[in-house]
C-alpha cells in the first residue's frame, strides 16, 4: 500500500498502486489547485464561492426544517388543548346529568 498526502497536504489516502506524488481532494480544489495539481487562484475563488453558497443554502434548509418542526409542534399543541377541553366538557356534561338524576330521585334519610 502507497501512503499520500493530497495536494494541499490536508488529506492522507492510502492506494494499492503508486499514483505518483500526489492526488487531488475535493479539499485541494477548495484551496485553488485544479485537477493537475496547478495553484488556479481563479479555481479556488470559484470554489470558495460555491462553497459559500452551499453553505447558504444548507442554513435556509436548517431554518425551513425548524419552522417546519415548530409548526407541527404548534399543532400538536393545539390538538391537544382541544381535546383536554372537549374530555372538561364531557366531564361537566357527566356531572350535570348526574346533578339532574340527583335531583329528580327522592332521597333516604
Amino acid at each position: 500500500m502507497y501512503k499520500k498526502k493530497c495536494r494541499c497536504g490536508k488529506t492522507d489516502k492510502q492506494f494499492k498502486v503508486d499514483i505518483g506524488p500526489f492526488f487531488i481532494n475535493e479539499c485541494c480544489r477548495i484551496a485553488g489547485y485544479d485537477i493537475y495539481g496547478k495553484k488556479d487562484e481563479a479555481s479556488g475563488e470559484a470554489e470558495a464561492k460555491a462553497e459559500a453558497a452551499n453553505e447558504a443554502v444548507e442554513a435556509d434548509k436548517k431554518a425551513k426544517e425548524e419552522a417546519k418542526a415548530k409548526k407541527v409542534a404548534d399543532n400538536k399543541a393545539k390538538q391537544e388543548a382541544k381535546a383536554q377541553k372537549q374530555a372538561e366538557a364531557k366531564a361537566k356534561k357527566a356531572a350535570d346529568a348526574e346533578k339532574k338524576a340527583d335531583e329528580g330521585s327522592p332521597e333516604e334519610a
